[in-house]
Protein backbone atom coordinates (compact mmCIF):
# COMPACT_ATOMS: atom_id res chain seq x y z
CA UNK A 1 0.00 0.00 0.00
CA UNK A 2 1.70 3.42 -1.33
CA UNK A 3 1.41 6.18 1.16
CA UNK A 4 -1.27 7.99 -0.48
CA UNK A 5 -3.53 5.18 -0.52
CA UNK A 6 -2.68 4.64 3.67
CA UNK A 7 -3.83 8.10 3.66
CA UNK A 8 -7.42 6.88 3.18
CA UNK A 9 -7.75 4.41 5.90
CA UNK A 10 -7.00 4.76 9.61
CA UNK A 11 -3.81 2.93 10.17
CA UNK A 12 -3.98 0.98 13.27
CA UNK A 13 -1.07 -1.03 15.42
CA UNK A 14 -1.66 -4.73 16.21
CA UNK A 15 -1.19 -7.14 19.13
CA UNK A 16 2.17 -7.70 17.74
CA UNK A 17 3.16 -4.23 16.64
CA UNK A 18 2.81 -4.30 13.20
CA UNK A 19 1.33 -1.16 11.49
CA UNK A 20 -2.75 -2.18 9.80
CA UNK A 21 -5.11 -0.33 7.09
CA UNK A 22 -8.67 -0.37 8.75
CA UNK A 23 -11.60 -1.22 6.39
CA UNK A 24 -14.09 -2.30 8.25
CA UNK A 25 -15.00 -2.44 12.08
CA UNK A 26 -17.38 -4.79 13.58
CA UNK A 27 -18.83 -3.94 16.78
CA UNK A 28 -18.81 -6.67 19.45
CA UNK A 29 -20.77 -6.88 22.74
CA UNK A 30 -17.27 -6.77 24.79
CA UNK A 31 -15.84 -2.98 24.66
CA UNK A 32 -14.07 -3.81 21.40
CA UNK A 33 -14.48 -3.90 17.66
CA UNK A 34 -13.09 -6.62 15.86
CA UNK A 35 -10.72 -4.57 12.91
CA UNK A 36 -10.58 -5.76 9.20
CA UNK A 37 -7.50 -4.62 7.23
CA UNK A 38 -4.34 -5.04 5.29
CA UNK A 39 -0.89 -4.79 6.60
CA UNK A 40 0.04 -1.66 5.91
CA UNK A 41 3.57 -3.04 4.22
CA UNK A 42 2.22 -4.47 1.31
CA UNK A 43 0.71 -3.12 -1.67
CA UNK A 44 -2.89 -3.54 -2.70
CA UNK A 45 -4.19 -4.47 -5.84
CA UNK A 46 -2.91 -6.78 -8.12
CA UNK A 47 -1.20 -9.63 -6.66
CA UNK A 48 -1.70 -7.48 -3.12
CA UNK A 49 -2.66 -8.91 -0.09
CA UNK A 50 -6.25 -10.52 -1.09
CA UNK A 51 -9.17 -10.24 1.09
CA UNK A 52 -9.01 -7.65 4.23
CA UNK A 53 -7.78 -10.05 7.51
CA UNK A 54 -8.77 -9.63 11.12
CA UNK A 55 -6.39 -7.43 12.80
CA UNK A 56 -5.38 -9.11 16.17
CA UNK A 57 -5.63 -6.01 18.31
CA UNK A 58 -5.01 -6.25 21.96
CA UNK A 59 -7.68 -6.56 22.95
CA UNK A 60 -9.34 -9.05 20.59
CA UNK A 61 -6.16 -10.88 21.51
CA UNK A 62 -6.93 -10.88 25.42
CA UNK A 63 -10.74 -11.74 24.87
CA UNK A 64 -9.36 -15.03 22.91
CA UNK A 65 -7.37 -15.80 25.72
CA UNK A 66 -9.87 -15.80 28.34
CA UNK A 67 -12.66 -17.78 26.40
CA UNK A 68 -10.14 -20.38 25.38
CA UNK A 69 -11.23 -23.07 27.65
CA UNK A 70 -14.87 -22.25 26.81
CA UNK A 71 -15.09 -21.79 23.04
CA UNK A 72 -18.77 -22.03 22.92
CA UNK A 73 -18.43 -18.62 24.75
CA UNK A 74 -17.29 -17.03 21.96
CA UNK A 75 -19.56 -14.35 20.44
CA UNK A 76 -17.64 -12.47 17.52
CA UNK A 77 -18.97 -10.73 14.66
CA UNK A 78 -16.62 -14.13 12.40
CA UNK A 79 -16.73 -17.12 10.54
CA UNK A 80 -16.19 -20.27 12.90
CA UNK A 81 -12.96 -21.19 10.24
CA UNK A 82 -11.77 -17.59 11.19
CA UNK A 83 -11.85 -17.86 14.59
CA UNK A 84 -9.78 -21.21 14.10
CA UNK A 85 -7.80 -19.94 12.13
CA UNK A 86 -7.20 -16.99 14.73
CA UNK A 87 -6.60 -19.55 17.24
CA UNK A 88 -4.29 -21.92 15.29
CA UNK A 89 -2.56 -18.05 15.01
CA UNK A 90 -2.15 -17.14 18.90
CA UNK A 91 -1.37 -21.26 19.60
CA UNK A 92 -4.87 -20.98 21.81
CA UNK A 93 -5.65 -24.06 20.65
CA UNK A 94 -2.67 -26.09 22.53
CA UNK A 95 -1.70 -26.96 26.05
CA UNK A 96 0.72 -24.19 27.01
CA UNK A 97 2.92 -26.06 29.44
CA UNK A 98 3.76 -28.14 26.45
CA UNK A 99 3.70 -25.92 24.03
CA UNK A 100 6.47 -23.99 25.68
CA UNK A 101 8.13 -27.15 26.48
CA UNK A 102 8.51 -27.36 22.45
CA UNK A 103 8.89 -24.04 21.93
CA UNK A 104 11.78 -24.25 23.54
CA UNK A 105 13.29 -27.18 21.58
CA UNK A 106 12.36 -25.85 18.40
CA UNK A 107 15.24 -25.93 16.24
CA UNK A 108 15.57 -29.82 17.01
CA UNK A 109 11.64 -30.05 16.15
CA UNK A 110 12.23 -28.46 12.63
CA UNK A 111 15.91 -30.04 12.13
CA UNK A 112 15.27 -33.73 13.38
CA UNK A 113 12.73 -36.23 12.14
CA UNK A 114 9.72 -36.82 14.64
CA UNK A 115 11.26 -40.20 15.29
CA UNK A 116 14.63 -38.93 16.32
CA UNK A 117 13.41 -36.12 18.37
CA UNK A 118 10.86 -38.74 20.14
CA UNK A 119 13.97 -40.78 20.95
CA UNK A 120 16.43 -37.87 21.69
CA UNK A 121 13.64 -36.16 24.35
CA UNK A 122 12.69 -40.16 25.12
CA UNK A 123 8.63 -39.25 23.82
CA UNK A 124 5.98 -40.63 21.98
CA UNK A 125 6.27 -39.98 18.44
CA UNK A 126 2.42 -39.69 18.32
CA UNK A 127 2.58 -36.98 20.95
CA UNK A 128 5.63 -35.20 18.73
CA UNK A 129 3.64 -35.65 15.56
CA UNK A 130 0.68 -34.02 17.65
CA UNK A 131 2.89 -30.89 18.95
CA UNK A 132 4.42 -30.60 15.62
CA UNK A 133 1.48 -30.51 13.68
CA UNK A 134 -0.26 -27.79 16.34
CA UNK A 135 3.42 -25.46 16.19
CA UNK A 136 4.37 -25.91 12.75
CA UNK A 137 1.10 -26.52 10.75
CA UNK A 138 -0.36 -29.32 8.91
CA UNK A 139 2.10 -29.54 5.99
CA UNK A 140 4.80 -31.76 5.65
CA UNK A 141 7.98 -29.64 5.24
CA UNK A 142 11.44 -31.08 5.12
CA UNK A 143 14.00 -30.60 7.48
CA UNK A 144 15.17 -26.87 8.00
CA UNK A 145 12.22 -25.59 5.39
CA UNK A 146 12.66 -22.19 7.37
CA UNK A 147 16.35 -21.84 5.97
CA UNK A 148 15.44 -22.16 2.46
CA UNK A 149 15.93 -18.97 -0.20
CA UNK A 150 12.23 -18.80 -0.91
CA UNK A 151 11.18 -18.63 3.04
CA UNK A 152 13.70 -17.06 5.13
CA UNK A 153 13.97 -13.75 3.12
CA UNK A 154 9.83 -13.73 3.82
CA UNK A 155 10.65 -14.87 7.79
CA UNK A 156 13.33 -11.51 8.24
CA UNK A 157 11.16 -9.36 6.06
CA UNK A 158 8.93 -6.67 7.25
CA UNK A 159 5.73 -7.86 6.88
CA UNK A 160 3.72 -8.43 9.33
CA UNK A 161 4.06 -11.27 11.82
CA UNK A 162 0.69 -12.58 12.40
CA UNK A 163 0.78 -12.41 8.37
CA UNK A 164 3.70 -14.77 7.77
CA UNK A 165 2.32 -17.02 10.10
CA UNK A 166 -0.93 -17.25 8.31
CA UNK A 167 0.42 -17.55 4.74
CA UNK A 168 3.10 -20.42 6.28
CA UNK A 169 -0.20 -21.82 8.24
CA UNK A 170 1.95 -21.75 11.78
CA UNK A 171 1.73 -19.95 14.81
CA UNK A 172 2.63 -16.30 15.42
CA UNK A 173 5.28 -17.43 17.87
CA UNK A 174 6.76 -20.37 15.90
CA UNK A 175 7.25 -17.40 13.10
CA UNK A 176 9.07 -15.11 15.97
CA UNK A 177 11.12 -17.97 17.08
CA UNK A 178 12.45 -18.74 13.21
CA UNK A 179 13.39 -15.54 12.94
CA UNK A 180 15.52 -15.19 15.85
CA UNK A 181 16.95 -18.24 14.82
CA UNK A 182 17.64 -17.01 11.68
CA UNK A 183 18.66 -13.74 12.93
CA UNK A 184 20.87 -15.50 14.83
CA UNK A 185 22.79 -17.59 12.03
CA UNK A 186 23.59 -14.20 10.14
Amino acid sequence: MNTQESAKFEIVVDAFGDEWAVFQRRQTAFRFEVLLGWPKTIPRGRRGPGAPRVIITKPLRAYLQRVKKAPSKIRLPLSLPTIRRLKRLLELDVDGVKSSWFHERIEDLFELTIEEFATKYTLDSREVTRFKTRIAGNQSRSVGWWRGPTVSPILLSDLPVVFQADFFSISVRTVQHLTSMLQCKK
